[in-house]
């Protein structure tokens, strides 16, 4: 139930189809004074219904449907049957709203939608298999997207979140998809990219081995033979098998995902004879630099692979069921390839640098998705500690000019690891106005303000350039037009009194927290008290957001100490802390703050986000000394954290990889490279 001072919305009901004989009723719920903001979400999920009818051929389950945004709820969307709640900045936009929040309302309803079949018509028997639910709606939500919002180019952003979920797959500490479940700590914890994003990753690799129409079919048997039940892993491996025309290969591949953590490492080496080509594969678990498993790993896996020959290109399918095997490759010997073609194998791939050599000269044929996952084998290669800084950095200028913000920006969360753990003052100096000739041209061409009808792709990559060139670098070229705006909507320019939308609402953010780092006093007295007036929701985000982000000593003690208070929601807490932590110079006094306000801080946070407790105080801890420090203030404490176990074995085993990284890479040889690239 939901009770409160609600403004609830009539929506025309949802037309019967060739799945459903009846009406479907549809409403939506928003705090009073927000109806209007409901119209997006009304409008979008009507054809979200029918996509998933037509998909399962199961009629939506229930007899009504209502949307409700709550100002305050501890997870993002949960999806009760007929009565889906959501974070009221997660459901609600309108003309004034940054252009990534219809995106974000769109996929988080097509989830949350998708839920009806994959969770409710259908649940799982126990915890251990909630990766069913919550994968299956993830896989389900990118394929409704992209089938009726391509230009979200959600496959894309799919593909950013396989990578994020490899980077913690990659931890000794992590968990299977299939976690057993002792505890209160390992339900909470299993909301998380291994069970969201790797889940919704082996499903789409399976799909794309198997074919969308056998796997589609494996799934409406699944959903008819359980419908108003429950089904396990097991139930539908097997429906899945049968459908597959694999049989037994496809259960003993699926389960190899399933039931063991890690990421596969497929390391490839192509050889032609007589014009013949044969491709070697070795398998082995993926772990970065200094990480020594104590046990081998192998998995089934789909190796599906793109050939290019001249200006065609095919791919060829093999199972790699054990850790080595050598296949034959159908046609001619290839100019190029690239191990996982359509970007849909959760696995890793390292090549002979001859043959990364003749794919990297083929880039910009392939595929965005398969640009991205070009990037990625760069990535996972420079952390393995087989591949130099600057080689990585190399590629950089090969993606950036992509329209694209998702290939554009593939490797930046590798350029600024880089940046802040390699450099000092003067290397870094030099390294930024190199990244800043690549990417600085570009953002002003983008403009600072969105124009009416463009691309979301467009603002998306203007987010995405603002944020490296203005917070993480702070060139003062990009900061100066964004701390106008902030000032503008903070009354401290020519016009008076807050008013936000005087910002381009896709920068807003930015606006805030650099006008707040260079307005002083009088920025943050501004801010604050236009938080307390606010009652937008995603706009109390952004001021906190700023409030955390001084970095002024005294500022930053008084945001710490205020995120205790009432005026603060629990659910808006991690916008104030994790802006404070972005921040370097504010990163040792939070660290002493939460020595002594461990308790008070805790107690406010949800079960949801206690685990993440160590993690979030860690950011930028790159040493032993780090990880000592942290566990040795938490670990004495971590059985008051909801899962605290995990959080504290993953953040510690994060500090150290990095650690060793650091202290592997030539740092000379490295300033080296920049020094060269900085003199052209």
């Amino acid at each position: 139930m939901a009770v409160g001072p609600w403004e609830v919305v009539e929506a025309p009901a949802i037309p019967p189809n060739a799945v459903r004989s009846t009406p479907l009723p549809l409403r939506g719920i928003a705090p009073r004074g927000g109806g209007k903001k409901l119209a997006w979400a009304l409008q979008t999920a009507p054809e979200q219904v029918r996509f998933f009818e037509e998909y399962t051929q199961q009629a939506y389950p229930f007899d009504k449907l209502d949307l409700l945004g709550a100002p305050d709820f501890s997870a993002g969307a949960m999806e009760n049957a007929g009565l889906i709640i959501y974070r009221d900045a997660y459901l609600l936009a309108d003309a004034d709203s940054p252009a990534d929040k219809f995106r974000g309302v769109y996929n988080i309803n097509a989830h949350e939608i998708a839920h009806q079949w994959y969770g409710d018509l259908v649940t799982v028997p126990w915890w251990d298999d909630i990766w069913l639910n919550e994968a299956y709606a993830t896989w389900a939500q990118a394929k409704a997207s992209l089938a009726m919002k391509p230009e979200y180019h959600t496959d894309l952003s799919a593909l950013e979140g396989r990578v994020w979920a490899m980077k913690s797959d990659s931890l000794l500490s992590t968990r299977k998809v299939r976690q057993p479940i002792n505890g209160e700590g390992d339900i909470q914890t299993a909301f998380d990219g291994i069970t969201y994003q790797k889940g919704a990753a082996v499903l789409a690799m399976f799909e794309r081995w198997v074919g969308e129409e056998r796997f589609r079919a494996g799934m409406r048997d699944y959903l008819a033979k359980r419908k108003f039940g429950s089904g396990s892993s097991d139930d539908l491996i097997a429906t899945l098998s049968a459908a597959s025309g694999k049989g037994e290969h496809f259960a003993k591949a699926m389960r190899s995902f399933l039931d063991q953590p890690g990421v596969p490492l497929v390391q490839t080496t192509l050889s032609c004879r007589s014009g013949k080509a044969r491709l070697d594969l070795h398998q082995q678990r993926y772990l970065p630099y200094g990480v020594m498993a104590g046990e081998s790993s192998t998995w089934d896996v789909p190796v599906c692979v793109r050939f290019g020959r001249g200006k065609t290109m095919d791919s060829q399918c093999f199972l790699l069921d054990k850790a080595d095997a050598s296949f034959d490759v159908e046609g001619s010997c290839p100019d190029w390839y690239l191990p996982n073609a359509d970007a849909r194998g959760y696995y890793r791939f390292e090549m002979d640098k001859p043959d990364l050599a003749r794919l990297a000269a083929a880039v910009s044929s392939l595929a965005p998705v398969e640009q991205m996952t070009y990037a990625d084998a760069l990535s996972s290669a420079f952390h393995r500690g087989t591949l130099p800084p600057g080689t990585l950095l190399e590629a950089v200028p090969l993606l950036a000019g992509s329209e694209l913000p998702q290939v554009a920006t593939a490797l930046l969360g590798d350029l600024e690891w880089i940046r802040e753990n390699l450099t000092d003052a003067g290397v870094r100096g030099q390294l930024d106005a190199w990244i800043a000739q690549i990417y600085m041209l570009r953002l002003e061409q983008l403009g600072w303000r969105r124009q009416k009808g463009e691309a979301e792709s467009v603002t998306n990559l203007r987010t995405r350039l603002a944020e490296l060139l203005a917070m993480t670098m702070r060139w003062a070229p990009a900061r100066a037009p964004l701390a106008t705006q902030g000032r503008q909507a903070l009354g401290l320019g020519k016009e008076k009194g807050v008013d936000l939308s005087r910002a381009d609402p896709d920068l807003l953010d930015l606006a805030l927290k650099i006008a707040v780092q260079e307005g002083g006093e009088t920025a943050y007295a501004a801010a604050l008290t236009a938080f307390e007036a606010e009652r937008d929701t995603a706009r109390r985000y952004a001021l906190l957001g700023a409030l955390g982000s001084t970095r002024d000593t005294v500022l930053a003690a008084r945001a710490r100490d205020y995120g205790l208070g009432k005026a603060v929601q629990i659910g808006e807490m991690r916008y104030l802390y994790s802006s404070q932590m972005d921040e370097p110079e504010n990163r040792e006094a939070s660290w002493n703050w939460l020595s002594r306000n461990f308790d008070a801080y805790r107690q406010r946070l949800s079960p949801f986000a206690q685990s993440g407790l160590p993690r979030s105080f860690s950011t930028g801890a790159c040493s032993n000394e780090d990880a000592e420090r942290v566990s040795a203030f938490i670990a004495p404490r971590v059985d008051s954290l909801i899962g605290g176990d995990r959080g504290l074995a993953q953040t510690l085993e994060s500090i150290r990889q990095c650690a060793a990284l650091r202290k592997h890479i030539d740092h000379s040889a490295f300033g080296e490279w920049v020094a060269a690239r900085g003199s052209n």
